[in-house]
C-alpha cells in the first residue's frame, strides 16, 4: 500500500512540474492569440483553435531552429519559413509537419536548391545551384540527383547529361573546351557549350 502511495506520489509530482514547464505565458492558448512553452523549451506564438495550433504563427524550438507560417490541426501546414541554426532556410510549402511541393532552400554554404519536395526530401524536378556557379538540373528521387539531369561543373568548364542513378551520373564529362584542339575549334566548341547551357 505504501509503495503504491509512493508511485501515486511521484506521478504527482512529475505531473506538476509538466504543468509548470509547460504552460501559457500569456494571452489565449485555447481559443484565440497565446505564447505557449513547451516542457522542451521550445514556445509557439500564435493563433490557438481547441488547444491546437491553427493559423498563423511562429515556433522557435530549444535548438534554436525558427519556422514562421500556417498551421493545420498542431502541424505545420501551408506556406512557411523554417530557418534552422545552422544558417539554412527553406521557403515554401508544408504538409503535415514536412516539406511537400515546391520550395526554395538556401543552405548556409551558400548552395541553393529550387524544386519539388515530398516527404522532407528533394524529389521530382528541381534545380542545385553550387557557390561556385556549377549547377544541376533534373529529377530527383529521395534526395538525390536521380533520372535525367544535366549538370554544368563551372571550374572544370565541363557539362553532363543523362541518367543519373542515386546521386552518382551514368556517363562521361563533356568538357566544353579541349587542350589539343586550336584556339578557332575551342571557340566553336565553347559556342556550342554556351548555347547547350542557355537551352537549360
Amino acid at each position: 500500500m505504501t509503495s503504491i502511495k509512493m508511485l501515486l506520489a511521484a506521478a504527482f509530482v512529475i505531473a506538476a512540474q509538466t504543468a509548470i514547464s509547460a504552460q501559457c505565458l500569456s494571452g489565449d492558448c485555447v481559443n484565440g492569440h497565446g505564447v505557449y512553452k513547451y516542457p522542451s523549451g521550445a514556445t509557439y506564438e500564435g493563433k490557438w483553435v481547441n488547444e491546437k495550433r491553427e493559423g498563423k504563427g511562429i515556433y522557435r524550438s530549444a535548438a534554436g531552429d525558427v519556422y514562421e507560417g500556417t498551421y493545420v490541426n498542431d502541424e505545420k501546414d501551408g506556406q512557411g519559413t523554417y530557418i534552422w541554426k545552422s544558417g539554412t532556410k527553406y521557403v515554401g510549402a508544408f504538409k503535415n509537419g514536412k516539406r511537400v511541393g515546391f520550395g526554395i532552400e538556401t543552405f548556409a554554404s551558400g548552395d541553393v536548391y529550387e524544386g519539388n519536395h515530398v516527404n522532407d526530401e528533394k524529389e521530382g524536378q528541381g534545380k542545385y545551384t553550387l557557390s561556385n556557379g556549377s549547377f544541376y538540373i533534373g529529377e530527383y528521387k529521395n534526395g538525390k540527383r536521380h533520372g535525367q539531369g544535366k549538370f554544368y561543373n563551372k571550374p572544370y568548364n565541363t557539362y553532363q547529361e543523362g541518367q543519373w542513378q542515386n546521386g552518382i551520373y551514368r556517363g562521361f564529362a563533356q568538357p566544353c573546351r579541349k587542350k589539343h584542339l586550336s584556339e578557332n575549334a575551342n571557340r566553336r566548341r565553347f559556342r556550342v557549350c554556351i548555347r547547350q547551357l542557355r537551352r537549360w
